[in-house]
């Protein structure tokens, strides 16, 4: 994620499709890693003739769901609330912000 964050991963090659998956999918696949359950690998491919840059062969809903998530992402989606959780219920209308505010407050 910081790569992207940095600019360094191309997520918008010709062969990638846009922006597919629905909010209550970013969410489950969000509470699947605060779950702690593996997720498939994101595959990159460095960029010809620009060492140090990428772009996304596989993964890029996954990782814009991420990016999203946390607010470091351009779009509708950005910074969104967490919706139709099935394990972890408690974390429905939470975002990036509330979602740590909650836990910081469960670690006093």
């Amino acid at each position: 994620m910081s790569q992207a964050k940095r600019g360094n991963i191309e997520m918008r090659p010709r062969f990638q499709r846009r922006d597919a998956w629905r909010v209550l999918r970013k969410s489950r696949f969000v509470e699947s890693i605060i779950l702690g359950l593996p997720i498939p690998q994101i595959v990159l491919a460095e960029k010809r003739n620009e060492r140090g840059k990428y772009i996304v062969l596989d993964g890029k809903q996954r990782l814009l769901s991420l990016l999203q998530f946390v607010g470091d992402a351009e779009g509708e989606n950005n910074n969104f609330a967490l919706l139709g959780l099935e394990a972890r219920a408690d974390l429905v209308r939470k975002n990036i912000k509330t979602l740590l505010r909650t836990l910081r407050s469960r670690m006093s």
